[in-house]
């Protein structure tokens, strides 16, 4: 499976971004339906799906991420390590919930030596359109600049985001339940290679706090799913 390590991200990510205009002011975990006084949460990502006695497992972990919180739940620093293709590390560093930079290491394979991508991301809201940002992202290593834009509700949450570089577009929509929770995503592609995934998620079990642990992903109404993910949370005791 071969996958660009930033845009393959992009969807989980431009999803915790702020809008300025929102009528509703929700901090980050607020949007993302969770609740707690959470200073991180780590992710085990797998794909080859089974279900054992009414229990699922992934067999093949593909990647983790840790997401990091402040005291006013705003998202600050995300983490992801991968392993497809190679090894790929992320850092992902964000300001007033926005990400701004971005610094991927990759190596394909564990003695190789990772070279080194940074991106950087710049915002412009739209004078006459309410819950709009256009964006660029600027790569340290290529004279190219991809853009894009994010479309909002009134909450913060992402419905829909496009992002171009050159002849390539990817566009995504996103619908959510009344937590936050994203229930239904779409990707679709358009350039030399086009095409369309549907996805579906599912949410099995939560901690005491409500929060979810484990969730499935379907895609294209296929009946088993393609990936699972664990989640695991650090709650601020102290606060």
């Amino acid at each position: 499976m071969k996958m660009n390590f930033s845009i393959a991200v992009f969807p989980i990510l431009l999803s915790l971004l702020a809008c300025g205009n929102s009528n509703t002011i929700l901090n980050d975990l607020e949007r993302e339906g969770l609740q707690g006084n959470i200073l991180y949460y780590k992710e085990f990502m797998y794909q080859d799906v089974v279900q054992e006695f009414e229990e699922w497992t992934g067999q093949d972990l593909i990647s983790t991420r840790t997401n990091s919180y402040d005291k006013k739940g705003t998202l600050y620093l995300s983490m992801i390590e991968s392993n497809v293709l190679g090894r790929k590390v992320a850092d992902m560093h964000y300001k007033e919930g926005r990400l701004f930079s971005e610094v991927v290491y990759v190596a394909t394979s564990r003695a190789d030596r990772p070279f080194k991508h940074q991106f950087l991301y710049e915002y412009t809201a739209r004078e006459n359109e309410k819950n709009v940002l256009d964006f660029e992202i600027k790569d340290n290593r290529k004279e190219n600049t991809r853009s894009g834009t994010n479309w909002y509700d009134n909450a913060g949450r992402i419905i829909k985001a496009k992002m171009q570089r050159k002849d390539k577009i990817v566009q995504f929509e996103y619908q959510y339940d009344e937590k936050g929770l994203v229930m239904e995503s779409m990707e679709q592609r358009q350039g030399q290679r086009s095409e369309i995934k549907k996805k579906s998620y599912k949410y099995l079990e939560f901690d005491k706090n409500d929060n979810w642990t484990l969730r499935l992903e379907y895609q294209n109404d296929e009946e088993m799913p393609v990936q699972l993910i664990r989640r695991v949370y650090k709650y601020d005791t102290k606060g």
